[in-house]
């Protein structure tokens, strides 16, 4: 009988379907397969190519040696011919990385093309990257891919989206946002054109990165570890972290002569550019995939993000929805120094003025504490069980394996990040947790606010 192995379907499935498997991709380099926690936590998120990319192994030869013991290979959810327009978007891509003039390329495209969808796009972009075009490039080529099919879709943007118009649905509620984001570009981009540099208002821009921050939590790592679509994950958060480092930097010029008035020109292109990646291809990327379940939880998780931009609106479906309500026993966790009840515990690390995040020993967020104080760095309950990997931009992942990594293998037991977060200063502190005979357990994240200190210190001197 033929087994067939779903590239899209995480690891866990595939063993579960095929038990074999646990012994053939032990073989291939999957040796953590065969332990049992491994496979029930990393397993049930992580797909054999997001695993290949991540332990540097190659991909062709997995499936190549799979084929040659007989199973069958599923890559794709698209039809054959859908495939062959995805190898021609591939190949009009190509051109323009080659340097081919945009305008000679689009004539082609348009006269080939006279409709693309998101899916289509995401999936070009995708393959390019599992062929060895490095993220970084296929980053920096984000802007010019849009300019490509920019004037092929539909330009109307809410007719774009099949839940536009459904009051306080999450997709609504982006594109409400998008369309303030435009006003204001616009608003811009005509002071620019009269150089009245003196009265753009820099603090508004920056409220789109909040926007930005709410599709980084709530909408890329649930496409990437859930629906094995990287490409919105690896590609357009790179870019939006981009935008929002070059509104931050323009805030702190002084001087706010043609230079600084031509690089706001050109965040504010790349901003205007992004609302067009969102509405047509982004949003209907998600609503192809995610539940009714899965929105009313990005919905009830957006209320932590607030902005200008507008206003947040009650979703129906969620109105007896809220935050899951914590389950407590009456037993007693008993420790060498003393003991509590759960509950304690809980109110305890709660009560902690500081930002507290523990990922497992593998790599699986596991727990973040809650005191109802806005949190400099949000953290979505719908990341609790996923690989804190997924959590972060492409640019950010390198860094966080590096400290794990370290963390692992004994040569560091913490690693200190000062930084400045929404004009607060603050310290990032990432510590090894270990038992007392230096095991391994975890790594715990604790962001603790710095502005009490400077406050103190500049008031004592």
């Amino acid at each position: 009988m033929n087994k067939i192995i779903d590239l899209n379907k995480p690891v866990a499935d595939l063993v579960k379907e095929n038990p074999e498997l646990i012994d053939v991709l032990s073989e291939m380099g999957f040796t953590e397969l065969k332990n049992k926690m491994m496979l029930a936590s990393v397993g049930k998120v992580m797909t054999l190519t997001r695993g290949a990319a991540v332990k540097k192994l190659d991909i062709n030869e997995i499936k190549k040696s799979l084929k040659d013991k007989g199973y069958i290979i599923k890559e794709y959810d698209i039809a054959p011919d859908a495939k062959k327009r995805v190898d021609s978007l591939k190949n009009y891509i190509h051109r323009l990385n080659s340097g081919e003039a945009l305008d000679s390329v689009r004539e082609d495209f348009k006269s080939e093309f006279k409709d693309v969808n998101a899916s289509e796009i995401m999936h070009a972009e995708q393959e390019m990257m599992l062929e060895g075009m490095p993220i970084r490039e296929v980053q920096k080529l984000c802007d010019v891919h849009s300019a490509l099919f920019h004037g092929t879709l539909d330009n109307k943007l809410e007719n774009n989206l099949k839940n536009s118009e459904i009051i306080g649905h999450p997709v609504r509620a982006f594109h409400l946002e998008n369309m303030a984001i435009l006003e204001i570009l616009a608003k811009t981009k005509l002071l620019i054109s009269e150089k009245r540099a003196s009265e753009i208002d820099i603090d508004l821009l920056r409220e789109i990165p909040v926007h930005y921050a709410k599709k980084g939590d709530l909408l890329y790592p649930l496409l990437k570890v859930k629906y094995n679509q990287n490409g919105p994950s690896d590609v357009m958060w790179g870019v939006d972290d981009e935008i929002r480092d070059e509104f931050k930097a323009l805030k702190y010029i002084e001087v706010r002569d043609d230079k600084w008035l031509d690089r706001l020109s050109a965040a504010v292109n790349r901003a205007e550019e992004m609302v067009f990646k969102e509405e047509n291809i982004l949003l209907p990327l998600c609503e192809n995939h995610f539940t009714e379940e899965e929105w009313i939880e990005i919905y009830i998780e957006s209320k932590e993000y607030k902005n200008e931009l507008a206003a947040m609106e009650e979703f129906p479906g969620a109105e007896n929805r809220n935050k899951k309500a914590p389950s407590f026993n009456e037993e007693y966790i008993v420790l060498p120094s003393g003991k509590f009840t759960p509950y304690e515990l809980d109110a305890m690390l709660n009560t902690m003025p500081y930002e507290l995040t523990f990922v497992d020993r593998h790599d699986i967020n596991s727990y973040f504490n809650d005191n109802d104080e806005e949190k400099l760095f949000k953290r979505p309950m719908m990341a609790l069980g996923r690989d804190v990997y997924s959590c972060h931009p492409a640019k950010i992942e390198p860094m966080v394996r590096s400290i794990i990594n370290d963390f692992k293998a004994g040569k560091k037991d913490e690693v200190k990040v000062w930084m400045t977060k929404k004009d607060e200063p603050c310290l990032v502190l990432y510590m090894a947790v270990r038992d007392s005979d230096k095991n391994y357990l975890g790594t715990l994240e604790i962001v603790q606010h710095m502005g009490f200190a400077r406050d103190y210190f500049s008031k004592n001197k």
